[in-house]
């Protein structure tokens, strides 16, 4: 192993492949990071909206219990919850 780091060229040749290496490992964190983070503040803020939507009708009753006052908690934080409808397209067996 000594006799392979002898040589200049092969000192040369093992710093171009550590620098390599490095830009290799920074450029994937990048790109990692460009994914990512617009990802995860996407989710954030649906989460914000719907903590204050369910925040916003939450209420203290008499006996000390929480209740939602606006009904069914909502799936969503966009618009009102919609109820389903029976489907009325025709069952296939």
């Amino acid at each position: 192993m000594s006799r392979l780091l002898s040589s200049t060229r092969a000192r040369l040749v093992l710093f171009q492949v550590l620098i390599l290496g490095l830009a290799g490992f920074v450029t994937s964190y990048a790109i990692f990071k460009l994914v990512t983070v617009p990802a995860q503040q996407e989710s954030d803020a649906v989460l914000y909206e719907q903590w204050n939507k369910v925040s916003s009708g939450l209420q203290l009753q008499a006996d000390g219990s929480v209740a939602y006052s606006q009904g069914a908690l909502p799936e969503t934080a966009g618009d009102a919850q919609i109820r389903s409808r029976p489907s009325s397209l025709p069952k296939t067996a």
